[in-house]
């Protein structure tokens, strides 16, 4: 319930209020990133949840194909250490290589066109 625009669930909680109460036809879906925490992640799925807004889980929806980073427990560590290195620039660069980029921005992509 936090309204302080100076933390992290005041701020969420201050744009969604406003979102429902201004503009209540709005479409609006958020997407909880691949590189949150777990407490940043789990606040963000309360608040959306809260206020009855979809989310896109890109690390934990197990409907969704395995992406780096991701952090699901029905896809083996063998096959994440294999995603995670076909995913990434290179053995020392551990962010997202440009098929890794195709990939999301399509499961992206699809996902804002229905809401």
């Amino acid at each position: 319930d936090d309204t302080e625009n100076t933390t992290f669930y005041g701020a969420w909680n201050k744009v969604l209020s406003w979102l429902r109460n201004n503009r209540p036809y709005c479409r609006v879906g958020i997407i909880i990133s691949l590189s949150l925490h777990d407490e940043y992640r789990a606040a963000e799925k309360a608040i959306v949840k809260k206020y009855g807004y979809p989310y896109l889980n890109l690390p934990e929806d197990e409907t969704l194909p395995a992406f780096l980073w991701a952090n699901r427990a029905n896809i083996s560590s063998d096959i994440q250490t294999l995603v995670n290195s076909q995913q990434r620039v290179s053995s020392s660069n551990f962010h997202p290589n440009e098929n890794a980029h195709k990939l999301l921005s399509t499961v992206v992509q699809k996902w804002l066109e229905g809401i």
